[in-house]
């Protein structure tokens, strides 16, 4: 069973998902950043929280963020954003949260982002973003000046990704 938090600003929400024996609610709509924060220093079996992306507090939503994640590291957070913002959806990706939407903060949108598997997706309304940390598959190009090695190149890329064809390219220096 789920245990969640929510922070939608909506208690008639809240009351409607608590009452599902799928998910354990674990308190009241929080209405404050700093009160998620209060709940989640007190509640430490937390699975996953359901917030709105301007739910009023102290910090801006990207710190917020970052302290729900140092706080707890394998949270599941779902947040509904009011508007689309690019900037911000790729911080979202890059702290591995998949599950950010723009639409409507209702019963059933909730229980679906619940049920959704972390995935990547094409970008759209009420669709998860893909997740920055799945693996992508294409085509390196790598150009440069004549003369230029491709070895350096591909050494470093060896050493990011655990190729070992170069990686003992940088052992000669």
């Amino acid at each position: 069973m789920k245990k969640i938090i929510t922070a939608i600003e909506n208690p008639e929400l809240n009351k409607k998902l608590s009452k599902l024996n799928e998910y354990k609610v674990i308190s009241k709509d929080i209405q404050y950043k700093e009160g998620i924060i209060e709940v989640l220093d007190s509640e430490t079996d937390i699975d996953t929280i359901i917030l709105k992306s301007n739910i009023p507090g102290e910090s801006d939503l990207k710190e917020f963020i970052n302290d729900l994640i140092y706080l707890k590291e394998n949270l599941e957070i779902i947040i509904f954003l009011e508007n689309k913002d690019n900037e911000l959806i790729d911080f979202l990706n890059s702290k591995g949260i998949s599950k950010v939407y723009f639409e409507e903060i209702n019963l059933e949108n909730i229980i679906r982002s619940l049920e959704e598997k972390k995935r990547g997706d094409n970008l759209e309304v009420g669709q998860p973003i893909q997740n920055s940390q799945q693996k992508a598959k294409g085509i390196i190009v790598v150009s440069g000046n004549a003369g230029t090695r491709e070895k350096p190149i591909f050494g470093i890329f060896s050493k990011t990704h655990g190729n070992t064809k170069y990686k003992n390219y940088f052992n000669r220096f």
